[in-house]
């Protein structure tokens, strides 16, 4: 893979979690539905710091990747 698409991939992933929090949380404000008794809303916010450290992770495998 070239060089300049790795970079753009590993941009992308990073922006996962910004663009998630960021339009992601006004768009489910919302108190219905509940999961796991929570709003929904909290339940984006606790499924995007879980997820967080996973971007984050594919991000350094993906610096690692020889081109």
């Amino acid at each position: 893979m070239n060089s300049w698409r790795l970079r753009a991939l590993r941009i992308a992933i990073a922006l996962l979690p910004v663009l998630a929090f960021a339009v992601g949380t006004p768009l489910l404000n919302h108190v219905e539905p509940r999961i796991v008794g929570l709003p929904l809303n909290l339940a984006w916010i606790i499924l995007w710091i879980l997820l967080t450290p996973l971007c984050l992770l594919a991000i350094e495998r993906l610096r690692n990747v020889k081109t």
